[in-house]
């Protein structure tokens, strides 16, 4: 009998323990185990947790031993060859049963199964006693009961960890048990083990996915994630989250062996909740010693996390803190954070690489706020930050650095190293360009992978944030080497060309002063006012390492990776997106705002090149023949990177995120595409921005007569779906004095029927004139006619190559 591993890290519900403190009650549910007495041998069983619905057939169900009461677990076990359960799911949603089936093969949950370890803080229970009394089939089996809870409770035991968290939380919480969350472990199948997740503190309560190694690496594959049937129905509110950080007041020694000591000072607010803990996500090789709330010490209790875990796979670790009483309704409390951890890598010569750039604080519900932070650290380094530099000082070898922003930000960062600085006015912004004085040498991560496609995210599944990612830097010669300081000013002055072509045309950025400083490796990063640059970029195209790589990827790092980043001054920055689902249109709006500069200084020819090579690569396929494209739609954002295409994400949310873009302009006209973008820069600053917000801002742009006016069906296929299809053009011209009907059609393969595409056509006469005329497509062959004044010299399909499509 396979035991099982360990389920997703789940969140929060409504319980009373008998201890008083988080420690004592989390020992209390640490030693939750099965009741032997409560076995029972049992025959179509059925419990339905929203959208699942489960069918014990046959089999044994042994509950947990109740804690003050209540029972927390159940384990439901196949015993015999003939036991079985079986578990159904259908997705409400095309996209969601598109993602299923990537995973599964069906675009419908039916899964025969022999084990399913459930954890509960809802009233599951309650139901399965009711089921169990319901049928004279189900009957005690104590003496099974006694086999099984040996055998199982310590699998019980191992899997505590992942779920302490959340039920702790839960005993904190007076909610109604129908708010607590279900989850379950289910094996022993076709799909081997997998994860099943019900919980009303989510946006999206339904949760199914899978833990899955390919190679060494780990991967958490979300198969569906999306609103619960009553919650999709109006029954049912999410249990909406509270309490946010603002105002943040961070003070750090750096060691002269980089080890960082850092108190994080922030107010904590809250709405109405009835929750006692909050939980906040920091770096998982930080370590919180005390907190303090209005002076005094809480109770603090630090979660590490599995990779099936959505914090766990940023490398965080969940920070619980316990509040003495219920807060008050709309309560801001002054809130103090102590911790300690190493976050900096040497890489050799002088060089230094920043990890966990996004958690070297506490954070939860991050939101827009001012940021002040004060560093300590030794003289010989040159530390930069987030903010603008308001005070310095150096006493006995330790310099005093003080940043404050100018307006709310939504993070914070720093970077340090041995730095040769250039400054730059672009109007009244300011641009200080950083560079090391040597190239990384050294590189923690083992072995050395080469550059095989541009790459703005670092690739791959988990690895460790702390230390640079391995770069084609380490298989170089090192004397070919040119120092970055020996190219700082052209990087200084393409930055600033960078910075006023996005001035120009979106507005103010987010901070009046901007830092751009060097990071190990491939990867880079935009925060406000701080860009981490890769080091590759930091070369021109004829130098070592790049004069060795393809001239598209030459290009990428010279010329297009440094203003990707600067333009999250605006997207990412200025605005953020929603949610996860809408987190793309950060990253295509600064991939696309990087293209339209290089177009600008190399011109178009620079930019479809560019393009194409996004094409290839999203129609380049996976070892099962796949295309990279058809692994989901955009939105799916994060869950697109899975075992099966480990480069799917930067690839359709950075590429084909792009030419979403790309053909959107195409639709509405540079002049329009232009005022779209600075009306959204004006409109969401500070703001939160969805994709149907996007939509609703793009319609208003759209061409009269348009016959796809609210942009409905353009983001349906392009954004909401997914497909590249292959588009084959036809025509034959008869006489019609004193001109011609051009006749013909679009045939559209690859896609299914539905997808509908507006094709423009360049219509060139005899007599000089140019019409262009727009075939929307209808499934797989659509006709078209056309009534000219001369006769035809040429007709070209996508003659501006404005859209995604295979063209014969």
């Amino acid at each position: 009998m396979r035991a099982l591993l360990p389920v997703a890290a789940l969140l929060f519900a409504a319980i009373e323990l008998a201890a008083n403190t988080g420690t004592q009650k989390l020992a209390e549910i640490r030693r939750l185990s099965l009741d032997a007495v409560q076995c029972y041998r049992i025959r179509d069983l059925f419990l339905e947790r929203e959208d699942f619905k489960f069918y014990f057939t046959d089999g044994y169900l042994i509950f947990a031993r109740p804690l003050a009461g209540r029972t927390l677990a159940a384990l439901f076990v196949a015993d015999s060859s003939s036991d079985e359960g079986e578990l159904i799911l259908i997705p409400p949603t095309r996209r969601e049963r598109h993602s299923l089936k990537r995973f599964t093969s069906q675009p419908v949950l039916n899964e025969k199964f022999r084990q399913a370890m459930m954890f509960f803080t809802d009233d599951t229970a309650a139901v399965l006693r009711a089921a169990l009394a319901a049928s004279e089939f189900n009957k005690a089996a104590p003496e099974a009961g006694k086999r099984l809870a040996d055998h199982w409770s310590p699998v019980v035991e191992g899997m505590i960890p992942n779920v302490e968290l959340r039920i702790l939380l839960d005993t904190f919480a007076p909610l109604d048990a129908r708010s607590g969350f279900f989850s379950a472990t289910v094996a022993g199948g076709p799909l081997g083990q997998f994860d099943v997740l019900v919980d009303p503190r989510r946006a999206e309560q339904i949760h199914i996915g899978q833990t899955v190694w390919r190679g060494k690496r780990q991967y958490y594959e979300t198969w569906c994630r999306f609103r619960g049937r009553r919650f999709r129905q109006g029954h049912k509110q999410p249990v909406s989250a509270d309490g946010q950080l603002q105002d943040y007041r961070i003070t750090s020694r750096l060691s002269a062996d980089l080890d960082m000591k850092t108190v994080a000072a922030a107010t904590l607010t809250t709405n109405s909740s009835d929750d006692r803990i909050f939980v906040f996500e920091i770096s998982e090789r930080l370590r919180v010693s005390k907190v303090l709330l209005e002076g005094k010490a809480v109770e603090v209790i630090q979660f590490d996390q599995p990779v099936s875990s959505e914090a766990g796979r940023r490398q965080n670790s969940l920070v619980a803190v316990v509040l003495p009483a219920k807060p008050d309704p709309g309560a801001s409390y002054e809130i103090e954070f102590h911790y300690q951890g190493r976050i900096i890598a040497k890489t050799g010569d002088g060089v230094y690489y920043v990890g966990d750039r996004g958690s070297w604080y506490p954070r939860r519900l991050a939101k827009f706020t001012p940021f002040e932070l004060v560093f300590h650290h030794p003289q010989e380094f040159d530390l930069v930050a987030t903010g603008r530099l308001v005070e310095q000082s150096t006493h006995e070898g330790v310099t005093t650095s003080r940043f404050q922003t100018d307006s709310p930000i939504l993070q914070a960062g720093f970077n340090l190293g041995r730095y040769k600085k250039a400054s730059r006015n672009v109007g009244p912004y300011r641009l200080e360009v950083c560079a090391n004085r040597q190239v990384e040498r050294h590189n923690p991560l083992p072995g050395a992978i080469a550059v095989t496609a541009p790459s703005l995210v670092q690739r791959g599944g988990r690895t460790p944030s702390s230390a640079p990612p391995t770069s084609v830097l380490a298989t170089l010669a090192r004397p070919k080497i040119v120092s970055p300081v020996d190219r700082l000013e052209n990087v200084a002055d393409h930055s600033t060309e960078a910075l006023t072509f996005f001035v120009e045309r979106f507005g103010p950025p987010v901070s009046p002063d901007i830092t751009i400083s060097p990071i190990a490796g491939e990867f880079s990063q935009g925060f406000a006012g701080l860009v981490y640059a890769s080091t590759l970029s930091y070369f021109d195209q004829g130098d070592p390492p790049l004069a060795g790589l393809p001239d598209s990827e030459r290009l990428f790092h010279a010329e297009l990776v440094r203003p990707h980043e600067l333009a999250h001054q605006w997207w990412g920055n200025l605005l953020t997106a929603k949610d996860s689902a809408d987190g793309w249109m950060m990253e295509a709006l600064a991939t696309y705002s990087s293209l339209m500069f290089l177009e600008h200084r190399m011109g178009k020819d620079a930019l479809h090149r560019t393009l194409e090579e996004f094409k290839a690569h999203l129609l380049s396929k996976n070892d099962a023949g796949a295309t990279i494209e058809s692994a989901g739609a955009i939105v799916l954002g994060p869950r697109l990177r899975s075992s099966r295409f480990p480069n799917a994400r930067r690839i359709i949310v950075y590429e084909k995120g792009a030419w979403v873009l790309h053909m959107l302009r195409g639709m509405v006209g540079d002049e329009q595409f232009l005022r779209l973008l600075r009306d959204i820069a004006n409109s969401y600053k500070l703001k939160r921005i969805s994709t149907e917000d996007l939509r609703r801002e793009a319609a208003r742009f759209a061409p009269p007569n348009s016959n796809d006016p609210e942009l409905e069906d353009f983001f349906d296929q392009w954004v909401y779906s997914t497909g590249i299809p292959t588009l084959k053009l036809t025509y034959r011209v008869r006489k019609k004095r004193p001109g011609v009907i051009l006749s013909g059609e679009i045939r559209q393969e690859n896609v299914p029927a539905y997808f509908r595409v507006a094709v423009p056509l360049a219509i060139q006469t005899r007599n000089g004139q140019t019409l262009v005329h727009t075939v929307k497509t209808t499934g797989e062959a659509t006709p078209f006619e056309v009534i000219l004044d001369s006769k035809l010299a040429q007709v070209t399909l996508d003659p501006d190559q404005t859209l995604l499509a295979i063209k014969k």
